[in-house]
């Protein structure tokens, strides 16, 4: 196809995951600027590769420029368009600590709220813990939920009728909200 003139253009969206998870979770992301380079030396009229993010850092901006060099690198920026969600942390000496201040935390911090969790069974623990505690507008999204489940539960969070989700990492990926 770049032989042929067909590709004159590569676009990689979600680029800063090239950055972050090339070295150890896809290391496939790794040979996306090998490939970048194939196809823009078979092509008669040259490739342009853009890279696509809502989320850059200026460490993540500067390794994809050593990754993708090219002399005609442009960056456009618009990062005061999106504001950063809020992250907490606390370190807890015990299982007991860290279930008082998960429910201190829910009380105070605004809505939606999100509590990410190491596995399923610690998502079932908080799950069961916030419901005993009197919130009602919560769900669980891990590994083990069912695709039916899943997809219920991922159109009440898009439809704003979850305040809570206790969840792994397996909640998160094109999730997208304000």
């Amino acid at each position: 196809a770049g032989r042929d003139g067909k590709v004159s253009c590569l676009v990689i969206d979600e680029a800063h995951l090239v950055v972050n998870w090339g070295g150890h979770f896809r290391p496939e992301f790794q040979l996306l600027a090998t490939f970048r380079n194939h196809l823009r030396d078979e092509s008669p009229q040259g490739l342009r590769t853009i890279l696509l993010s809502a989320t850059y850092t200026s460490e993540e901006t500067a390794t994809l420029r050593t990754i993708f060099e090219d002399e005609a690198f442009t960056e456009f920026r618009a990062d005061a368009l999106r504001p950063e969600f809020s992250l907490f942390h606390k370190r807890c000496r015990n299982q007991e600590k860290r279930e008082r201040a998960v429910l201190e935390l829910a009380s105070k911090v605004p809505r939606p709220l999100i509590i990410y969790c190491f596995g399923p069974s610690d998502a079932e623990t908080y799950f069961r813990l916030l419901r005993s505690a009197g919130y009602r507008n919560i769900a669980m999204y891990t590994g083990d939920t069912s695709t039916q489940e899943r997809q219920r539960v991922m159109e009440e969070w898009k439809e704003n009728n979850i305040d809570i989700m206790v969840a792994t990492s397996a909640f998160g990926m094109g999730v997208d909200k304000a």
